[in-house]
Formats: structure tokens, sequence, C-alpha cells
């Protein structure tokens, strides 16, 4: 079961479906590192999340407000990795999270 929490100890309330990973390939070359992984998640558009994530709509969004946030990702109890949450947009019923881990 996979969780998200955010650097505060709060939990967002997300169903644990297990999702798959997207690997950036990167050149030997290449001095930076970047997010290794990616991938876009739906979470209940409730007041829970909505206070977790600092969101309070999509006016937020619509007027050009990165929604940014910090989480690691656990799964079964374990840490996985460490990452940024970014809002893409929401509807009555859910709020839609792309997820990167790394810078």
């Amino acid at each position: 079961m996979t969780s998200f929490i955010d650097d505060d100890g709060n939990e967002l309330d997300y169903d644990g479906k297990d999702f798959g990973a997207t690997k950036q390939a990167l050149s030997i070359f290449e001095l930076k590192i970047k997010g290794d992984f990616t991938t876009t998640i739906n979470i209940p558009n409730n007041a829970h999340n909505r206070e977790i994530l600092n969101y309070y709509g999509s006016e937020q969004i619509s007027s050009g407000a990165l929604m940014r946030q910090s989480f690691t990702i656990n799964e079964g109890g374990n840490f996985f990795f460490k990452g940024s949450a970014v809002i893409q947009g929401s509807n009555k019923d859910e709020i839609e999270i792309y997820f990167v881990s790394g810078n």
C-alpha cells in the first residue's frame, strides 16, 4: 500500500493503490541529477487533502500560482523516495497531482 506523507508528518487521503514507475534515462555525461520518477495520481477532493496541500480551488491554478509541495512516498510502511507534488487541476470529486522525485 502506497502513502504520501508531507514534511510535517501529515498523510494524504489516498486509496493506497500502487502505481507504475517511469524512470528517466540519464546520460553519463550529464552533471546534474534530474528527477527519476514521475506519475500522476488522483486523490479525493476533501477538506483533509485540501488543507495538507494548502489548496483552495482551481482559481489558484488559473491565477498562475504554482502549487508544489514536498512529500515522501512510503510503500508498505517503508521509505521509498522523496519528491514534489504539483497540483494539475481538480473537479468536485478529485484533485489531480503530478509527482516527480528528486529536484
